[in-house]
C-alpha cells in the first residue's frame, strides 16, 4: 500500500523511517514544493497523516538526498549517484519547515558522509563534501 492508502491498522508507531523515499510519496508535488501552495498542501497532509499514525513523542527519521548537487549544477552526471533525478528532491531546510508546521520538532539533522569515505568522519559530513558525493542528509524530528 502507499502511505495514502494505508489506514494505520498496525499502529501507533514509536518510530517512522523514510529511507530515500520522502520525495516518492508524491513526486510531482515534491518537485514543485518551492513556491507552490498546492504542492506544500499535499505534503502537509502527508505529514499530518504520518503524525496521526505515531505515538505521542514518537520519532520520524528522514534520510534522502537534497536537490543541490555540484555535478548536476555543472550539467554532468554524478558518478556516485548517476540515477538520481535531482529535480524530484528538496533540501532538508524545506522539509524541516514543513514538518514544523504540522507539529514536529527538530531533534537532529546532519549531512551523511559518503560510505567509502566514512573513516574521515566529520571532515566529510558537511554540505560541501556531501554535494560532491550524494547530497544525502538525515533528519530526526519528534512529534510534539
Amino acid at each position: 500500500k502507499t502511505l495514502q492508502e494505508y489506514d494505520g491498522e498496525a499502529g501507533p508507531f514509536d518510530l517512522v523511517l523514510s529511507h530515500s523515499s520522502i520525495n516518492h510519496l508524491d513526486e510531482s508535488a515534491c518537485a514543485s514544493l518551492n513556491g507552490f501552495e498546492w504542492a506544500q498542501s499535499i505534503y502537509l497532509d502527508l505529514f499530518k497523516k504520518i503524525s496521526g499514525l505515531m505515538c505521542p513523542d514518537g520519532f520520524l527519521i528522514i534520510s534522502d538526498c537534497g536537490r543541490a548537487n555540484y555535478w548536476n549544477s555543472l550539467g554532468l552526471v554524478n558518478p556516485f549517484a548517476p540515477h538520481i533525478e535531482w529535480e524530484k528532491h528538496q533540501e532538508f531546510g524545506l522539509w524541516l519547515s514543513l514538518l514544523d508546521k504540522v507539529g514536529f520538532k527538530r531533534v537532529a539533522s546532519e549531512w551523511h558522509s559518503f560510505y567509502p569515505l566514512r573513516f574521515f568522519g566529520k571532515l566529510m559530513s558537511n554540505s560541501f563534501f556531501s554535494r560532491w558525493m550524494t547530497s544525502q542528509f538525515i533528519i530526526t524530528v519528534q512529534k510534539r
